[in-house]
């Protein structure tokens, strides 16, 4: 297990060069902003005021339609450069998402789309959400089912590269198991089954009204940075 979560980080910090707004075509492109467009509506959903979170934002997707403020976080560098070409009102940080760099109960929503697939150890990654989300708040996020058509990925894919060493397809039960140290969890079909869409409360109460105030990315992380995440380092301020 450490081999393979070493040869996953490494592929994802050194060797991953996709950009998922420019390089999807064809049908790529019309799947990834057809689940784009349901990511949003679904978060238009949620209020809009307090501390966000995109966990594992790539060059993007989802990153660039989130009104400010809001921290992206990548283990990839090549990632951040490109979503700080598109953006430059959001704060980009390079960090691993099992080892986080903020301190506790700091924000509201962490949206987390098509990124615990790709982890050995998503459960660590899970747990350091919990950690860093306040009191009322929110996970947000999808992964990829067992639907059948997956099992042609290599063949329908003409752009995205299917060479990365990890990739998982969930069942619903496993997917509780991964999130289950949230006491509420909410998870439902979509993109007609290819797809989990799941939200993950940290209180039991659905009612959730999230700060108004916004404090300084200074305030955000913690003292111990270095220690907690070997990779992590301030990318691109606002």
């Amino acid at each position: 297990m450490v081999l393979q979560n070493y040869q996953v980080k490494f592929y994802y910090i050194n060797e991953e060069r996709y950009d998922w707004l420019t390089d999807p075509r064809n049908l790529e492109k019309l799947y990834h902003g057809f689940r784009a467009r349901i990511y949003l509506k679904e978060l238009s959903k949620i209020p809009k005021s307090g501390c966000f979170l995109d966990a594992g934002c790539g060059t993007g997707l989802i990153t660039t339609h989130i009104p400010p403020p809001v921290v992206g976080v990548d283990i990839n560098l090549w990632n951040l450069k490109r979503l700080h070409s598109r953006i430059k009102d959001k704060e980009l940080i390079q960090a691993d998402l099992e080892y986080l760099p903020f301190r506790d109960n700091c924000f509201d929503l962490i949206i987390c789309t098509e990124v615990l697939e790709h982890l050995p150890s998503p459960k660590k990654a899970v747990k350091e959400f919990y950690r860093v989300l306040r009191e009322e708040g929110i996970l947000f996020g999808t992964v990829p089912s067992i639907h059948p058509v997956w099992r042609f990925r290599r063949y329908l894919l003409t752009t995205c590269p299917v060479s990365e060493p990890f990739h998982r397809n969930y069942t619903r039960r496993q997917l509780e198991e991964v999130l289950s140290i949230f006491p509420k969890i909410e998870i439902r079909y979509f993109m007609f089954g290819l797809n989990f869409i799941f939200k993950c409360f940290k209180s039991r109460q659905r009612a959730v009204k999230f700060k108004k105030s916004w404090l300084a990315l200074e305030t955000l992380l913690s003292n111990k940075s270095a220690a907690f995440s070997p990779t992590c380092r301030l990318a691109y301020r606002r």
